[in-house]
């Protein structure tokens, strides 16, 4: 991803080798253990007899319930938001031992199919540029948990049952730029540059529940978690499905690939639907047009989810000079390749993300982040000569907002760089390396860069019906960046973190102030947050401007634990912050960690946004009487 040096091993061992070889239910290991072990007993029984399968669907609700998979729902939910909803409660309120009795009592209502929901707080923002308001559904904070702990259990099991053109809503490997890559390579290779792009129509609120509930219990046979699932996520009066539930996109998924991409492939196998969430593409030729859209508006229609657009607005011919807009991409066809631009749906949704960020608790970091955020998203459409234009358009509506900091010309330009390579570039290696290597060109519509080196190989598995195949689940990788502050000597200090995913270059960030504390105990707060806010066994680079942490992740480490957290000098001395390096020890367990030490101050973006944060929020917090976490 980032052109770096070498980095170093942390120099201790990892659990997460261990959990492979024991049940999933096993008390070894850490919550990531067990999520990890869960997956690859789905696997296992996916690709074994009906008997198993229906064993281990039979086991999914007590799974859901155990204390370590509900811990992890908190932990990511808690790294998810901070905002409360009807009944006031903010994840920055519970300290560890009120999470873990948090995740103690939900997972016993769980378990025994208990818990019931509350009603969410709705309240509406304006879209801007005159599009209206759209409503905002707040859930309370242990809502979203149970929601969550669920999820992270039925995922494996729906997952590898759906078809490789359903791309929304996904693990790592379905992005956006891969359905784009996808649509790609197929029009060259099958010459379909008629593209139908649509939507449909408020697509969470028109799921039929009384459907959506059989097809549950079709993909998974289990009658107790089925009613569990329709109690807390159902809306009350069983029309549609709660949205900004952690659940909701799952449950379209399921509900789409059953009653719509299963359908279109049996009935136009030649001409590939691919939907990311509710956004639809097919690909087609001219002659075959309007026939493709008239079935699928009656397969909408018939479904109970109409489509947005017409047939008009629907129907693009990319050969004849005509752009299609599709996932906030404006795409078309020039000779031999697409030119790929930000469409007006990608800045609406930076608009409406700026104006969120007021609700943060330091709003300009906040937009700041949504604006570094935003611009990683657009690797596709990546133009050296474009850079001005976008960061003159990203200014203007940061403007609109109140915002005046922004990232510089040259971070922007790093970032969608980098965004291209990443993202882009590898996605269409990927998809040319898998479907039918050598057929899809190089070159691009950004050829003055160079592909990425390393393209990442992706096993298959064969689903249940063994008449197709799926990407297996992989372990996340990831970028954490993490900084610590301290205004003077045992004074006010603040830690931070950046998370980015490799995969998706979603990114993550929090922080917290400490008062009478020291730089090096803020340095490792730091990593110990950033690991601790990851909710899945992943592989971690760490990137840190601490000698201090660096060498002792890679080099003091087995010394120190050896000794009994004794030095190695000649006074053998009890080693400084021993409560934070042992704390730091747990966290390394869970994960692949590789450590990199750069040099702070130096200009490196990601490093100089963690030092921003810390900076900020212990000058914001000096005055306030604070405890360590």
């Amino acid at each position: 991803m980032y052109n770096r040096p070498a980095r170093r091993r942390a120099a201790i061992g990892f659990a997460g080798a261990l959990a492979r070889q024991i049940p999933a239910t096993s008390h070894q290991g850490s919550a990531c253990d067990f999520l990890r072990r869960h997956e690859l007993e789905v696997q296992q029984a996916l690709q074994s007899n009906q008997r198993e399968r229906s064993a281990l669907a039979g086991e999914l609700l007590e799974r859901a319930g155990d204390d370590r998979n509900v811990q992890q729902a908190i932990e990511h939910c808690a790294s998810r938001g901070q905002a409360a909803g009807p009944n006031g409660l903010r994840p920055a309120a519970l300290n560890a031992r009120s999470r873990w009795n948090l995740a103690s009592t939900l997972g016993e209502l769980i378990e025994n199919g208990e818990y019931q929901p509350s009603e969410p707080r709705t309240t509406w923002i304006d879209k801007g540029r005159g599009r209206g308001q759209r409503p905002i559904r707040i859930q309370n904070f242990e809502d979203r948990c149970v929601e969550r702990a669920v999820l992270q259990i039925i995922r494996p099991y729906t997952e590898s049952q759906y078809l490789d053109h359903s791309m929304g809503f996904r693990s790592p490997g379905f992005s956006r730029e891969r359905a784009l890559a996808t649509a790609e390579h197929w029009a060259l290779t099958h010459g379909q540059w008629l593209w139908i792009s649509d939507d449909l129509r408020d697509a969470f609120e028109h799921v039929p529940t009384r459907r959506l509930a059989q097809i549950l219990r079709q993909m998974i046979p289990n009658e107790r978690l089925c009613r569990f699932i329709e109690r807390i996520a159902f809306t009350r009066n069983r029309k549609g499905i709660r949205q900004g539930g952690p659940l909701s996109p799952e449950l379209l998924n399921i509900f789409l690939h059953w009653v719509l991409d299963r359908w279109w492939r049996q009935h136009f196998p030649e001409n590939p639907l691919l939907r990311v969430a509710d956004d639809l593409l097919i690909l087609a030729r001219p002659e075959e047009a309007q026939s493709l859209y008239q079935a699928l508006i009656q397969r909408t229609t018939a479904i109970g989810m109409p489509l947005k657009g017409s047939i008009l607005t629907s129907l693009r011919n990319l050969t004849s000079g005509q752009s299609v807009d599709w996932l906030g991409y404006q795409v078309r066809h020039d000779s031999s390749e697409l030119t790929v631009r930000i469409g007006q749906k990608s800045w609406d949704k930076l608009e409406d993300h700026l104006q969120l960020a007021w609700e943060a608790p330091i709003p300009a970091l906040a937009a700041n982040e949504t604006i570094r955020g935003w611009i990683s998203q657009q690797g596709a459409c990546y133009r050296e000569t474009e850079v001005s234009g976008v960061c003159s358009e990203i200014s203007r509506l940061a403007g609109t907002q109140g915002f005046q900091e922004i990232p510089e010309h040259r971070e922007v330009a790093l970032l969608w760089s980098r965004a291209y390579d990443r993202d882009w570039l590898q996605a269409r290696q990927d998809v040319s390396h898998q479907v039918s290597p050598g057929t899809l060109p190089a070159g691009g519509f950004a050829s003055q860069h160079s592909v990425s080196a390393a393209v990442s190989s992706r096993g298959r598995v064969a689903i249940a019906t063994g008449t197709t195949t799926q990407s297996t689940p992989r372990r996340r990788e990831v970028f954490l960046y993490c900084d610590g502050s301290c205004l003077s000597p045992h004074g006010v200090g603040a830690w931070a973190y950046l998370l980015i995913d490799r995969e998706t270059g979603c990114r993550q960030w929090n922080g917290g102030a400490v008062q009478e504390t020291t730089n090096n105990r803020m340095e490792l707060t730091a990593v110990i947050q950033g690991l601790a806010a990851l909710s899945e066994s992943s592989q971690v680079h760490l990137v840190v401007d601490s000698r201090y942490v660096d060498n002792g992740i890679t080099q003091w480490l087995p010394t120190w634990l050896a000794r009994g957290w004794r030095s190695a000098d000649r006074q053998s001395r009890r080693v400084a912050n021993v409560d934070l390096w042992e704390q730091l020890v747990e966290q390394l367990q869970r994960y692949e960690v590789d450590s990199e030490w750069i040099r702070g101050h130096a200009g490196h973006p990601e490093n100089e946004l963690v030092d921003r944060m810390a900076r900020t929020i212990a000058e914001q917090f000096e005055d306030q009487p604070l405890a360590e976490p």
